[in-house]
This record gives structure tokens, sequence and C-alpha cells, in this order.
């Protein structure tokens, strides 16, 4: 192995052992962004149905959507387990 080629691998391993240890740097900043976006969807979809329970409301009829509804777009969006507990 040339010189170069000698260089351009210790070159190539050190890059991979620096972008191994920003993940792990970065890792729990990346978990936390992907709760907090999951958290702003599943918000998003709850008001979606609060808006439809108060115009069901307004117009004197039966809110269509119920707690299990709220439960299961929490657990979609992976902010609870199937027994209701928060995941975290």
């Amino acid at each position: 192995m040339s010189m170069s080629e000698e260089y351009k691998k210790a070159k190539k391993e050190a890059l991979v052992r620096h972008l191994l240890e920003m993940e792990a740097v970065f890792d729990p900043v990346i978990h936390i962004l992907r709760m907090h976006t999951n958290a702003l969807a599943c918000h998003c979809e709850c008001l979606g149905m609060n808006a439809e329970n108060c115009s069901a409301a307004c117009a004197d009829q039966s809110p269509p959507f119920n707690e299990n509804h709220y439960a299961q777009s929490m657990q979609k969006w992976g902010l609870i387990n199937e027994k209701g507990e928060p995941i975290i």
C-alpha cells in the first residue's frame, strides 16, 4: 500500500470515528426533537377532533369523537402505550 493510500485510509477511519462520536452526542437531541414533533402532530389532530365535537354541539348533535379516539391518536403518534401510560 502506498503512502497516499495509507493516508487516505487513515483519514477515512478518522472521519468515521468522528461521525460516530457526533452521532452519540446528537442522538438524545434527535430523540427529543422527534418526540416534540410527534407531540405537535398529535396536538393538531386532537384540535381537529375538538373542533368537530364543538361543531356537533353547536348543531345540537352528539359529538363524533370520545376519549377512545383521543387515546388512539396519542398511541398512533407514540405518546402513550396500549395501557394508556406515557412513553418518555
